[in-house]
């Protein structure tokens, strides 16, 4: 019986192990690598960087600012890279170059800006069990040919960095248990999946492009730092492409957008919101919002912003002050259908609102689907011709009949909490108005009879 080492050997795939570095001749200064991956396809147990003089460094050589480099030759070439360290460098830790089909297990790096460098244009790239401070950067950069099998993937597991950059077009990414202090998704006509990440955020999360992203069980958590003076930070923009025929898609599903336990003294004039999304005319691009929460300390749950699209709120828990806020796109319609949404905060704290409207346009289009609240949590912002164009199902309970100060949608019903016979106990909206706007109508559905 061969060793695992021997059966390598054999099938003609080398290992070098148990190397504490790689340096070139002159031990004081340390040495970047391509590594000639017709010769070898195992690097295990090395340690890259870690030294005091990294010499001149020719910055328009992809080859010398990595302290590891691998790039396939003609043929697709599979790597492993296990128990490796990368240490304390101003260059990439390691650059994978297209075409690869590489896999990084059982790794770190500490003190490099920008851990690990993924070509993604026909390269497959896995990384599990990676550790670091710097940043996990994939790239690619154009759109495959048609008729051409050059389609990028990459595979996070239980990984942690210290931000994620990815702007990648045709190309799929997936990331799980995966723990970042920041995250910039960019590209076109590509995937990218995220489940069960938790992501601190310092400065906004942001997500760009005509690429189909869903994040699902994922967190996000405001950090404001200590003695930090920002008042104004998002814990996710949705930044849309402006082109009419763009066709973006993004779903949110079972994420939370908190406020960290160390973000004390909040102030009524700070602003903290969990999603901000922004731009785009195109009613082709589509928001799936499902089973999220908004956590209190935040000022807004959800800011469209300048936003024309299709959007779906549902199921949502909003603690935050403000839950929804609408300023319409000067050309497109805002078209957003929110259903089963639940409320949990202080029905009085200074300007709190269920709804809020920044603008009169009639762009702005809601059906508002089965949701059940009080009156005290009935409280929406803004001018009444924000809601000319809307719809309600929603069930609001009073403890005295509806008046035209009190907020409702086209089709709310408003219901005592104590019906008492003889009088009306249950009122439909026949006209839209806001809390501000005086102008809500009301019409009698039923009455108890004394029998």
């Amino acid at each position: 019986m061969c060793s695992a080492e021997q059966s390598d050997f054999l099938l003609g795939r080398p290992i070098l192990e148990k190397a504490r570095r790689f340096t070139d001749l002159s031990p004081s200064r340390i040495a970047t690598h391509t590594v000639d991956l017709s010769l070898l396809t195992t690097i295990y147990g090395f340690t890259f960087g870690d030294q005091d003089d990294l010499g001149n460094i020719d910055s328009d050589d992809v080859e010398s600012t990595s302290l590891l480099t691998l790039e396939p030759g003609d043929l697709p070439v599979h790597v492993l890279v296990s128990n490796c360290s990368f240490m304390n460098s101003s260059l990439v830790g390691l650059t994978a170059l297209a075409g690869l089909r590489l896999q990084v297990i059982n790794s770190r790096a500490f003190g490099v800006a920008t851990s690990i460098h993924g070509m993604l244009d026909g390269t497959s790239l896995q990384v599990s069990n990676f550790v670091c401070d710097g940043t996990l950067r994939l790239e690619s950069l154009s759109l495959v040919p048609e008729g051409e099998d050059q389609f990028g993937t990459a595979f996070i597991s239980n990984s942690m960095f210290g931000s994620i950059e990815a702007q990648f077009n045709q190309a799929s990414l997936l990331f799980t248990n995966t723990l970042s202090n920041g995250l910039t998704l960019k590209g076109d006509e590509g995937r990218a999946k995220f489940s069960n990440c938790e992501f601190n955020i310092h400065k906004s999360a942001l997500i760009t492009g005509s690429n189909f992203y869903s994040l699902a069980n994922c967190d996000f958590i405001i950090h404001r730092g200590a003695g930090s003076r920002s008042k104004a930070v998002t814990a996710l923009t949705l930044a849309w492409p402006e082109s009419e025929d763009a066709k973006g898609y993004i779903s949110l599903a079972s994420c939370q957008f908190l406020m960290s336990d160390n973000s004390d003294n909040i102030q009524l004039t700070d602003t903290f919101i969990g999603i901000v999304s922004v731009g785009t005319s195109s009613s082709q691009s589509e928001l799936s919002i499902k089973d999220c929460r908004f956590g209190s300390g935040l000022h807004k749950g959800i800011l469209f912003y300048k936003c024309g699209l299709r959007a779906t709120i549902h199921g949502i828990l909003l603690e935050s002050r403000v839950g929804i806020e609408v300023l319409a796109h000067p050309t497109a319609e805002a078209l957003l259908r929110i259903g089963h949404v639940k409320l949990s905060r202080l029905a009085d704290d200074e300007g709190v609102a269920y709804l809020s409207f920044l603008s009169d346009s009639r762009r702005i289009k809601i059906t508002h689907l089965s949701t059940t609240l009080t009156n005290e949590e009935n409280i929406i912002h803004g001018p009444p011709i924000g809601l000319i164009n809307s719809l309600g199902q929603r069930l609001i309970y009073g403890t005295s009949e509806p008046r035209a100060s009190d907020a409702g949608l086209k089709g709310d019903i408003w219901r005592l909490t104590t019906p008492r016979v003889g009088q009306d106990y249950e009122w439909v909206c026949v006209q839209s108005g806001t809390s501000t706007s005086n102008s809500t109508q009301w019409a009698a559905l039923s009455r108890i009879h004394q029998e």
